[in-house]
């Protein structure tokens, strides 16, 4: 069997955070995140990406959850991404029916190569106004 040591990560926003998207694509979520808990096995860190740095591939599960808001009645589509490119299992599709926050989450399980980096994408399908996030949580570990 192979002896390997667990891993997480975690990066989070709690306060209220602009992010300007492009109407109808997906975009990479670049407002910088603060650093949540790293264990000292398998992955790394910027302030907007989890990157895993095991020896050898794993199983990992990936985790979002945020509140954000936008105008009324807009839909959003949020994705966790590999490498730049958006899951489609991750997919989660909001529209919003205020202008107060919205709570989503969205997950998905991957195989990890050594380096592979995860980030989030935004898709604002109708409109390209600035969404607040004000509380999200980004977590990686393996399985």
């Amino acid at each position: 069997t192979l002896d390997r040591e667990r891993g997480f990560a975690n990066l989070y926003i709690d306060t209220d955070t602009a992010f300007t998207p492009t109407q109808g694509q997906r975009v990479k979520l670049t407002s910088a995140m603060k650093s949540g808990v790293l264990s000292t096995y398998n992955f790394s860190r910027t302030t907007t990406s989890l990157t895993y740095t095991g020896t050898t591939s794993a199983t990992l599960r990936i985790a979002a959850s945020m509140v954000l808001a936008q105008n009324n009645n807009t839909q959003i589509k949020v994705y966790i991404a590999k490498n730049g490119t958006p899951i489609d299992q991750s997919m989660t599709d909001i529209t919003t029916t205020h202008t107060n926050g919205h709570a989503i989450y969205t997950e998905a399980y991957v195989t990890g190569a050594v380096n592979d980096e995860f980030t989030i994408y935004i898709n604002a399908i109708d409109s390209g106004a600035s969404i607040t996030i004000s509380a999200l949580s980004f977590t990686i570990h393996t399985l």
